[in-house]
């Protein structure tokens, strides 16, 4: 199976496709249309890929009406990959102004590629940024949105992966193992997350490395040689007290 997004009979017109490849690969063609124009797909894909990701144990977020027409109303240019990295971000955000603040006021690169792709932006007045198209009919600026910084995203996303980890722990009575099961990621991903956050089991108020809890981990064994304090009297003479 091979999948693109051109036009292979243009790139062999233009000879940057070889024709025997193109024949070789061509049995049946099955042509699927962008996601932006499966508007009825888009919340119900959401739902899935949410679910999906979500990790066990845990409620999903709720997919509020205004969340629900900012995915209807963004241009998607990546598609259902784009999607579901949208979803796996909401789930950590767990705040859907947050990501209906993503996707209506995108960073300058995603926003020039939505708005290649939104239909009706040309003509619709549809509000970006906080006003309307100057041809939209003169209903002038609309309401602005709460300017939200990439440092205030970055703190949320930070603060909210922290409470994940912390709340997988907890439920699995700080096994790291089980915890990196429960939110389904790799284990040397979950105590790198770990130490990235600096989070560590505290016992009888006093701080203690999470390493210490694990069944991998032993104490040091005082009963090989190479552990045992080396005789610092200096060969062939005596020491004089």
């Amino acid at each position: 199976m091979a999948a693109t997004h051109r036009d292979l009979r243009e790139l062999i017109h233009r000879g940057s496709f070889r024709e025997d490849l193109y024949y070789r690969l061509n049995v049946i063609s099955i042509a699927i249309p962008p996601l932006r124009d499966r508007k009825r797909e888009i919340v119900p894909l959401a739902e899935t890929l949410l679910r999906r990701h979500l990790p066990a144990g845990t409620a999903a977020p709720a997919i509020t009406a205004g969340l629900k027409r900012a995915l209807l109303d963004y241009g998607w240019p990546g598609n259902v990959r784009e999607l579901e990295n949208v979803m796996r971000r909401f789930l950590v955000y767990q705040n859907a102004s947050m990501l209906i603040q993503e996707l209506t006021q995108p960073p300058p690169l995603a926003k020039g590629l939505a708005n290649s792709f939104a239909s009706g932006t040309a003509n619709g007045g549809t509000a970006n940024g906080g006003t309307t198209n100057g041809n939209g009919g003169g209903n002038g600026a609309a309401n602005p949105a709460p300017v939200i910084s990439i440092d205030s995203l970055a703190e949320a996303s930070r603060r909210a992966e922290n409470k994940l980890l912390l709340e997988a722990l907890e439920a699995t009575r700080w096994n790291r193992r089980q915890a990196a099961l429960r939110l389904s990621i790799d284990y040397k991903a979950f105590l790198y997350k770990l130490h990235k956050h600096g989070i560590v089991e505290t016992k009888n108020g006093d701080p203690k490395d999470v390493d210490s809890k694990h069944p991998d981990s032993k104490a040091p064994d005082t009963t090989h040689p190479d552990s045992k304090p080396k005789d610092s009297t200096p060969k062939g003479g005596d020491v004089n007290a």
